[in-house]
């Protein structure tokens, strides 16, 4: 039975390494958002359909899974608690719990990667704004976890996303893609489990952001996704396994020609079983399919080409996680969220043997109907699982997003009419005789002007705490959500009070300005990117030096990280 790594980010593969004549293969993937469940997938290669067989509640939500080096356990990370859960992978129980601690205490677990010799630890790392750390965590004989050996510190703007582990000289080394400070950082991991740092090496070009990586089995090429660029990195390592950063280092794009940059953000690479075939993806954003693409290796690691870049059935998620299958050369998984789909993917109509019996490919083909977890499953787990389908679908009863939806509606239609009825009171009372103002008219028009705007402004409110939810973006947020509506109902009744004794106080107002200022000096580039394309600056002055200047081309155009 095989379960592949790649969920709703990652999905595994259980038992049995290498390739076999088996059809049918087992593919598990664990939910990204609430409900926390496992999924187990059976994918027919003969049919070419893909079965949901069971779905179990999982101890946790897990944006990224992986297996140990026996694959007899399952190892999750979270972004929502920093907790990370072992489970036996036979029988998918919770077998132990961490939660980050040390110098990630109060950080999430965004990946996860076990070590492949003895003794074996798990390597966590958290990614978020700033302050990117990782923590390596031991385990019993049987896998589970045990506790936290080391926790370390990055630098103050990293933001460690993907990691890998490669043998070198008999000595694990720890690779870690930091998106934050655009650098490749290489540990090397003790039998203690405590890491000592090697190397930090900064790659060429600003505001690149390495997201994922794997090293190819001879230790010979660090293969990296550019998430700003959209592109593949292949570094050149030394005999050490550390970056050679005299050597050769190529990047290849991903994007035909005349493709904006800005509408895709790349995402994950692995590997085929013959190491010959690299499996890259690309997110697409609102309106823009997601991408594959697959590039042929030669035996050495070197790429050769790119074979091709083909459309997937995603389209603004969040994920795009690929993996090659372990039973074909040919195979390889893509999973997303949100709506936890699944697409299997099958190298077609070959060219010629570039050397031996390797082959190379002009295209690659789907299953012919990818499944989509939400479309299997019960609507009673459908509808929380997918968010981004909750709020485009509301037809599946779900009560809280009726009762926002009918809010939104009120608001819209009640408060217009509140200002209709508020102004036309003011009319009337301007048209009245000098000293003769009547009290009703006056009071209309005080209440009802005023009020409206207060529930327009708790609408804004609302919308902005739906988008962190529905981002799961809160780390990134200046108020924490559930003090988001008291913090700005407070300052509202505040800013009431003040103007009622003749003090011009407006809180939204102050809060806006304060934000904007805030992001305009500490993000430039940031904001430049989204407002205009521009490149990146180093400050807030040099972002206003360079208002009203030319755009640069869309193909070195950076976005900000999503999740």
């Amino acid at each position: 039975m095989y379960i592949e790594r790649n969920t709703i980010r990652l999905a595994l593969a259980l038992a049995g390494a290498g390739r076999t004549l088996a059809a049918i293969h087992r593919i598990a993937s664990a939910n990204r958002y609430t409900p926390p469940k496992f999924h187990s997938v059976a994918f027919d290669d003969e049919t070419n359909e893909l079965t949901l067989v069971k779905t179990i509640d999982s101890n946790n939500s897990h944006v990224w899974i992986s297996l140990n080096h026996d694959k007899s356990e399952i190892y999750g990370s979270s972004m929502d608690n920093g907790r990370l859960s072992s489970y036996d992978a036979a029988t998918l129980e919770l077998t132990g719990i961490v939660q980050t601690s040390g110098a990630c205490l109060g950080q999430n677990s965004a990946f996860n990667v076990a070590t492949r010799t003895e003794p074996y630890y798990v390597i966590s790392g958290s990614y978020g704004s700033r302050n990117g750390c990782a923590m390596s965590i031991a385990v019993t004989d049987n896998g589970s976890f045990d506790d936290m050996s080391q926790s370390w510190r990055y630098e103050a703007v990293s933001s460690a996303h993907g990691l890998a582990i490669q043998e070198v000289n008999g000595t694990e080394l720890l690779y870690t893609a930091d998106m934050g400070a655009n650098v490749i950082w290489v540990h090397a991991i003790d039998k203690s489990g405590n890491v000592e740092e090697l190397q930090r090496a900064e790659l060429e070009g600003a505001g690149l952001k390495p997201r994922h990586l794997i090293i190819h089995p001879q230790g010979t090429y660090a293969y990296v996704t550019l998430e700003a660029t959209n592109s593949l990195l292949a570094l050149k390592l030394d005999e050490a396994g550390l970056v050679d950063e005299g050597g050769e280092s190529s990047q290849f794009q991903v994007l035909e020609e005349g493709t904006s940059n800005a509408n895709y953000w790349s995402a994950g690479v692995s590997l085929s079983v013959n190491k010959r075939y690299l499996w890259f993806t690309t997110r697409g954003r609102a309106g823009t399919s997601g991408l594959i693409s697959c590039f042929l290796l030669d035996e050495h690691g070197s790429v050769v080409s790119k074979m091709f870049t083909l459309e997937t059935g995603t389209s603004n998620t969040i994920s795009s996680s690929v993996t090659a299958a372990p039973w074909s050369d040919e195979h390889a998984i893509l999973t997303d969220a949100p709506g936890a789909y699944i697409e299997v993917w099958k190298l077609d109509e070959p060219l010629e043997a570039t050397d031996g019996d390797v082959l190379e490919y002009a295209t690659a083909k789907e299953n012919p109907e990818a499944v989509r977890m939400s479309n299997l499953v019960d609507a009673s787990l459908r509808a929380p699982e997918d968010r981004a389908m909750r709020c485009e679908h509301h037809e599946d009863g779900n009560p809280a997003h009726k009762l926002y939806e009918a809010y939104l509606h009120w608001a819209a239609n009640g408060m217009t009419r509140c200002e209709t009825i508020g102004y036309a009171a003011r009319a009337s009372s301007a048209m009245e005789e000098e000293g003769c103002w009547q009290l009703g008219p006056y009071i209309i028009e005080t209440t009802l002007i005023l009020i409206a705007p207060a529930f327009m402004a708790a609408s804004i409110y609302m919308i902005l705490g739906r988008i962190i939810l529905l981002t799961d973006g809160e780390r990134h947020a200046m108020i924490r959500k559930k003090w988001l509506t008291m913090t700005f109902v407070a300052g509202d009744v505040l800013s009431l009070l003040l103007q009622s004794s003749a003090f011009v106080y407006v809180f939204d107002a102050t809060l806006m300005i304060l934000v904007l200022g805030w992001m305009n000096w500490f993000h430039p580039g940031e904001i430049g990117l989204l407002l205009r394309g521009g490149p990146a600056g180093k400050n807030g002055l040099e972002l206003m030096y360079k208002t009203g200047r030319s755009k640069i081309d869309d193909q070195s155009s950076a976005w900000r990280e999503d999740v």
